[in-house]
Parts: C-alpha cells; structure tokens; sequence
C-alpha cells in the first residue's frame, strides 16, 4: 500500500524495536577531505612554497611526490582555513618609456617602423615596412630566415623607393665637414628587441645611412603599436593569406593586398580615411548629412548694434530724468481752485502721450479696495488719478474703511 521495499519496511521495524526510529545526525561526504590530507598540504606547503610560490603548483607538486591528490582550489581553501599565505612575489618594475628623440617632427616620410611575421602555410616569413605618420605600407618581402641581411636588403629598397636614399647620399659626401656634424638623421626606425633589430650589423647599416633606432621596452608591445598590429589588421581583413601554400602565390596576394591598404581600406587611426584622403581636408561625420552651400551671406549677431551718438534712446527715462514740463499728469492742484479746463491748469492731452493696452485699461479703470474710494481727477472728472510711474489707481486714505468692522482706518504714513 505504501509502496516500500520488504527491506525498507523490515529496517524500520527493527529501528523501532531498538528505539532508534528518530534521525540520525548525516554522516560527512564521502569525498570530504581526511585528517591525514589536510596535514600533508600543510606539510607541502612549508616545504615547497618558497619554491613554487603558488597553490597550483602545489597541488601538482603533490601528485607528483604521492604525498597528496587533491585540486587547486583545496589546497588554497586548506591554507586559508589554518591561516596560511605563501611568498608574495611583486612584479618586476617596470621600465620607463624611451622618449623620442627631439628633432623628430612626427611628420610622413620620417618615423618608420619594421617587423617580421610567420605565414605557417607557406612555410615562410614576410617583413614589411609602415610608415608610422601616414600609415602607408611602404614595401614588404618574403624571406625564409629572419636575419638582419633581409633587414638591410629591404631598407635599401624601401629608401629608393621613397626617394630618401639620393638625400642620404648627399649627406654622407658632407662627412668630415663642420656642417655635417650638426646633421640630423633622416629616418626614425621603430622596433621591438628582435635579434634581427638588436643585431650589430644591423645598427652600422643604420648608422651609415643616417637612421637612428628606437626599440621599445621588452615585453611592450604597445610602445611600436602600429607596426605590431600591422599583420594583425592584414591577416583579419584578408583571411585568405593564411592558407595560401605557394610562395609565389602570397607574394602576389600580398602586392594586392599593399595597393588596397594604402588606397581604399579606411584606417581608424588617421579618422576613417584613406591614407590619400588623410592629406586633405577632415571627411564629414558619417551620421550627418553633406552641408549645403550658403546661398545668403550670413545673418549678423541678433543683438541690435548700439545707438548712434544723439539719437533717442528706446529705454524709457526715469522719473529723476524726465524733464517737469513733459509730466504725463500735473500735481494735484487744491479742492477749492481746481475745476474742469479752467487758467492754469492745461489739458492733461496736451502734454502725455496717448495710452493704450493693459496700460490704458488699469488707468481707466477702479475697483474698490480697502485703501479707499479712487482720488478724483479734476481736468477728467470721469477719469480716476493715476500714478504717472506705475499707472495704479490712486486713492483717497481718508475714505477708506474696514471690511469686518465698517470703520474708517488709520491713515498710512510711508
């Protein structure tokens, strides 16, 4: 009915007849490390950690002597549990980088680098030439040995080939010459610490064509980056060189592929330009349209010019400046002696100027307020006063009265 084994159902009854029917406490994992195991990591530990100086070897180094077979992590976890560091080993300092020389402009046809590579396929290595400024693929050649005879052969062409080696030449006829000892080289070879770069006949052949060396620190690669990721770039763009099997047919391939590096692949380094295009004028963004020719002369700065010298100003005058003859409105002349167009008293109309929008209708109008009843106009008796500044209504203090108590208040003094 339960579904149980015979077997099952018998060990729990024998359980039961001894009392022993509640839970065990779970026994430890089968692949748990023993006493034993633990003591022999701490004893390799202090006996080859100098030595080995990491938790991996050890744990090689373990399976090798037959003192212990566990993995890696448990050898780091087992020196963490008992408080365990091996040696701690810094890396070594690293070198500062070489600065270029001074008379370098970092300008095409001066700062060359060179570099070998490996086609497994052909059996055979190419050195190529970059110019550094440019980004220009100058020459590269096919060569079984990577010896510096390959180095000096390719230079020499190289250097005819950019029309440098006439200057060269010129310059050496000027040795022993007092000007030929301010002479400055006329390349800048970069390259890494390769034999072929480091070697002595190397560096004659440099000297006696007046080209100085720069070699980056060893294991920098990024201190000659463009030369280094030349190839990269070559054998990513055009896979099909690594499969090539002929000499013949890679040197071939390798021709075409310099005419589209130089003439249609775009470099990132230089804008996404081809190396031609470098030269002229800065390509468009690629995400906005080509700009239109200006049909119209540009349009002047929005802000008006100032005024010329005497003319009258747009700015309103103040109430210091105005002159007491132009008031928009007269003094309040006495209750007894004003009345509607008599002597004395002009025409407000003749000496203000006509008002109009919200100006004209605050200056029409009046509203009760708690201050008082509007102040009468005696030229415009249907007209309230108004302020000549601000154009509020004025009012007659006296008149003014409490809104909850009906009560005449207070006069206000200012």
């Amino acid at each position: 009915m339960l579904g149980l084994r015979e077997r099952r159902a018998r060990g729990w009854q024998r359980r039961q007849a001894a009392g022993e029917l509640c839970d065990r406490r779970p026994g430890r994992a089968l692949h748990g490390l023993l006493a034993s195991e633990v003591d022999a990591v701490l004893e390799l530990a202090d006996e080859w950690g100098e030595t080995d100086g990491s938790h991996r070897k050890l744990a090689h180094r373990g399976s090798y002597l037959g003192r212990v077979w566990v993995s890696p992590s448990t050898v780091l976890r087992v020196l963490l549990d008992h408080g365990r560091a091996l040696p701690y080993r810094p890396p070594r300092t690293r070198l500062p980088a070489r600065p270029w020389p001074d008379w370098v402009d970092y300008r095409p046809r001066q700062v060359w680098g060179y570099d070998f590579t490996a086609f497994t396929a052909a059996g055979t290595s190419a050195l190529a030439i970059l110019d550094l400024v440019s980004r220009k693929w100058i020459d590269t050649m096919l060569c079984a040995e990577a010896t510096s005879i390959q180095v000096q052969a390719l230079f020499t062409r190289a250097l005819q080939a950019e029309g440098l080696l006439d200057e060269i030449l010129a310059l050496t006829d000027t040795v022993g010459e007092p000007a030929a000892a301010e002479a400055q080289p006329v390349l800048l070879a970069v390259s890494d610490n390769g034999a072929q770069m480091t070697s002595g006949s190397t560096r004659e052949f440099m000297a006696l064509h007046a080209i100085a060396t720069h070699h980056g620190r060893p294991g920098t690669p990024t201190d000659q980056a463009h030369i280094e990721s030349l190839f990269g770039h070559i054998k990513h763009d055009w896979p099909h060189l690594c499969d090539l099997a002929d000499t013949a047919d890679l040197a071939r391939e390798l021709d075409a592929v310099c005419h589209q590096y130089n003439k249609v692949r775009l470099h990132a380094g230089i804008g996404y330009v081809t190396r031609r295009r470098a030269r002229g004028p800065r390509p468009r963004h690629p995400t906005r349209p080509p700009r239109r020719p200006r049909s119209r002369p540009r349009r002047p700065h929005r802000r008006p010019p100032p005024p010329p010298a005497g003319a009258r100003s747009m700015t309103p005058p103040t109430a210091a400046q105005r002159d007491p003859g132009q008031l928009c409105c007269h003094p309040h002349p006495p209750i007894g002696a004003a009345w509607p167009d008599g002597p004395g008293q002009p025409d407000r109309a003749e000496h203000s100027e006509p008002r109009g929008g919200a100006l004209d209708r605050r200056a029409t109008r009046s509203y009760p307020s708690r201050h008082g009843s509007p102040t009468i106009n005696h030229n415009h008796p249907d007209r309230p006063m108004t302020n000549p500044e601000t154009g509020c209504v004025k009012h007659n203090p006296s008149s003014a009265k409490d809104s909850d108590t009906g009560q005449p208040t207070r006069e206000r003094t200012s």
